[in-house]
């Protein structure tokens, strides 16, 4: 069965994500498309980067996830556009059915039942639980159980709705925002740095990104993020080395003109942002900070001029 999205979009060799037969079905291992992406500095499987799941392969999806232990899943597409961009994967919240006449003494009850029925579904081995799930300007963010057998993990799905294939969204803010959330949350999840060497360190996992191919959308979030990281480090940011590297990891990263022109304008605004914040920190230093700062600055000043 072919399990690529489309036939000239496949995964380089060499950073293939392999999935491993479960231990309880003895096999050959298996094909996903999809590619271990190096992060900022050259960051070991920072991203996993692969295509919207289609009928057959969400078992694969969530096999890789859980394999993975990845914990978060950054998803750059609608499911349909001008055709099926990719299957739904994960539980949706049911159809409440509106009871025209309900007495006031049943509506705690219709309500308790509603919440103990909840989110939930299987896919592949996996039964999932969606937790909770709130709009965000640009995205949906959902929290969900993945469970196997009597293991529970947490779950966190992004959902960027407003970026047109082969297109660009209509400004930049909405996506600085989700790079903004997903890298915070990622933090938030790093072992803390006085945990004892003797610990077990659980690694977050690669954040999945995916758009329909994964190539294009998902290469842009992805650079994004990497590039906000350098910014914040260096003040300074290189896009086409950035993208260079992606490539090397997956083929065809960046489709268009439109995209990568469209990166730069990103970059551009995040690196005016970090510039405006820095201003404003300086602003509120108190009388005596500025002085302190404004004679340091002095004293170099007669130090390199001596």
């Amino acid at each position: 069965m072919i399990k690529d999205r489309y036939k000239t979009i496949l995964p380089n060799p060499e950073s293939r994500v392999v999935l491993r037969s479960p231990e309880e079905e003895a096999g050959p291992d298996r094909y996903i498309n999809a590619n271990y992406i190096r992060g900022y500095k050259g960051a070991s499987r920072a991203y996993i980067a692969t295509q919207g799941p289609m009928l057959h392969t969400v078992g694969d999806f969530w096999d890789m996830v859980w394999q993975e232990r990845s914990s978060i899943i950054v998803m750059v597409t609608r499911l349909k556009e001008n055709n099926e961009k990719c299957e739904l994967y994960w539980p949706q919240p049911r159809e409440r059915r509106r009871r025209r006449s309900v007495k006031e003494e049943d509506k705690e009850e219709q309500r308790e039942e509603e919440e103990e029925e909840g989110e939930t579904g299987h896919f592949g081995r996996f039964f999932l639980r969606v937790t909770d799930s709130r709009e965000k300007d640009g995205f949906t963010v959902t929290d969900m159980e993945i469970q196997l057998c009597s293991e529970r993990r947490p779950i966190r799905h992004y959902w960027f709705t407003s970026w047109p294939d082969h297109h660009i969204p209509q400004c930049t803010a909405p996506l600085l925002r989700l790079v903004d959330e997903v890298e915070t949350y990622s933090k938030s999840h790093l072992p803390p740095s006085c945990q004892p060497i003797t610990a077990p360190v659980l690694d977050p996992g690669p954040i999945v990104v995916h758009c329909s191919a994964g190539i294009g959308r998902t290469g842009c979030f992805i650079v994004s993020s990497i590039g906000c990281q350098q910014l914040r480090e260096t003040s300074q940011v290189d896009i086409l080395e950035t993208v260079c590297q992606l490539r090397l990891d997956r083929g065809g990263m960046i489709q268009t003109t439109e995209q990568y022109q469209f990166l730069y304008s990103t970059l551009a605004q995040y690196s005016c942002q970090l510039q405006h914040n820095q201003e404003q920190n300086q602003n509120q230093q108190n009388p005596e900070e500025q002085v302190s700062m404004q004679l340091q600055n002095l004293q170099l000043d007669n130090t390199q001029n001596g």
